[in-house]
């Protein structure tokens, strides 16, 4: 009924509507239509571009563009020269037509703000394929990639929300606390406020130990065989016998080797080669055990060894008169004592194999030069790559900076036993 919207309407029969933008321009005009505000300044075009719509009237573009026309006549009709300018057209009898809407042109690049795109992205999005056939002032694909961006900022913004994860040292410690005690969430929690962490609750713990695979309750029973050995590594050693065939004046003979290591360490101590390890050989090898401890003040409370009928009791009793405890494996059994197998194997692999042997001095000579080359210079993997005896070496001064790469010339070779055992170490400057 009003002029302004019959007006409209006479746009949208010509074939061209566009929404969101007022066809006179020729007004300095500010109006709001929903949250959109759109400038019009008097002779230049409008500088807003949205979607072009195509339609027929009597569709549904039809009201939406009713609507907000009626919104903007309100604002219009208050002008006295926008009253001026309509009585001139009704009078003159001019109305625009298809023409005259053709004629108006936009400039080469056109602006929107940010929430002129947002409103425009609403719209948008559900349009689908149908968007190829709307969108004139835009491309299509630039409308797209404002629909993605839009998407994106919502998903960092909902990732941004919710309760903060649980500190990385935190976590940590809580892992390090089930793995070394065998602990469940409750005491875990205890020792975490022992430490004057408040943050963390019962269900965090629980979450915590679930997901890195630990059981929430506490490890009950007498405990593994592994645990056995580290809870007593510093105190426990262990022995064994190794043998050897060697050349003597009587032809082919065997002789025996006595083996203590231990196992925190992996300090070893052998004994003097023999022929026969009759029960006194025994006492004595075990006296002289004893007194390298001592000497070398060495802790040492547990003996273990296996079913080998050499070790007798009278071999036995001097160990406890001293107050170390022999304990004696399982029947057939060889992992229990495992450490000193292993170094068994080790020397003659690495030292024995590789040589003919002649008399029993020959025999303790390359047990003791295997003996300081497994000591001094062979790192172990059950130490992390370390010597079991570091050399002393002088203390680096804190401004030294830390060398990454070294030149061969710097590497020194050790050797021993004629090039068998090897070692490797740098210069000094």
């Amino acid at each position: 009924g009003s002029k302004f919207s019959d007006l409209f309407l006479k746009f949208l029969a010509a074939g061209t509507i566009r929404l969101w933008r007022v066809c006179f321009h020729r007004y300095n005009i500010t109006q709001t239509v929903g949250q959109l505000k759109y400038q019009f300044t008097p002779g230049k075009h409008v500088r807003h571009k949205i979607l072009t719509w195509r339609t027929d009237v009597g569709k549904s573009a039809t009201n939406s563009a009713f609507v907000i026309g009626r919104k903007i006549e309100k604002v219009l009709t208050k002008r006295k020269d926008v009253r001026d300018e309509w009585q001139l057209i009704e009078d003159s009898n001019k109305e625009p037509n298809a023409e005259d809407i053709r004629e108006m042109r936009l400039p080469d690049r056109i602006s929107l703000t940010q929430p002129e795109k947002n409103r425009l992205v609403r719209f948008a999005k559900s349009l689908g394929s149908e968007l190829n056939e709307l969108a004139t002032i835009f491309h299509p694909g630039t409308i797209r990639r404002w629909i993605r961006e839009s998407a994106e900022k919502k998903s960092a913004r909902r990732k941004k929300g919710g309760r903060p994860r649980t500190a990385e040292q935190i976590e940590k410690l809580i892992l390090k606390l089930a793995k070394d005690n065998g602990w469940g969430y409750c005491r875990i929690l205890g020792e975490l406020r022992k430490l004057g962490i408040q943050s963390i609750t019962r269900n965090t713990v629980k979450a915590i130990l679930k997901r890195n695979g630990y059981d929430i309750g506490p490890n009950r029973g007498p405990g593994t065989w592994d645990e056995f050995l580290k809870r007593h590594a510093k105190t426990m050693w262990q022995c064994d016998f190794f043998s050897k065939k060697i050349v003597s004046k009587t032809g082919l003979r065997d002789i025996f080797v006595l083996v203590f290591l231990n196992v925190k360490t992996r300090q070893v101590y052998i004994t003097p080669s023999t022929y026969k390890p009759d029960q006194a050989w025994m006492i004595e090898q075990a006296e002289a055990f004893i007194k390298h401890t001592q000497d070398k003040k060495l802790p040492c409370k547990i003996v273990m060894h296996d079913n080998d009928g050499k070790y007798s009791k009278p071999f036995l009793d001097v160990f406890k008169k001293t107050k170390m405890k022999p304990h004696r494996t399982a029947f057939r059994s060889p992992n229990t004592v495992a450490f000193v197998e292993r170094f068994v194997q080790t020397i003659q692999q690495e030292c024995l194999d590789h040589f003919v042997v002649f008399g029993h001095k020959h025999m303790d000579l390359l047990c003791q030069e295997f003996k300081d080359h497994y000591h001094l210079e062979r790192p172990h993997q059950g130490l992390e790559n370390e010597l079991i005896q570091k050399p002393p070496t002088k203390k680096r001064k804190k401004s030294e900076p830390k060398v990454n790469t070294i030149r061969l010339s710097d590497v020194r070779c050790e050797e021993r036993l004629g090039g068998l055992l090897k070692s490797y170490s740098r210069v000094a400057a």
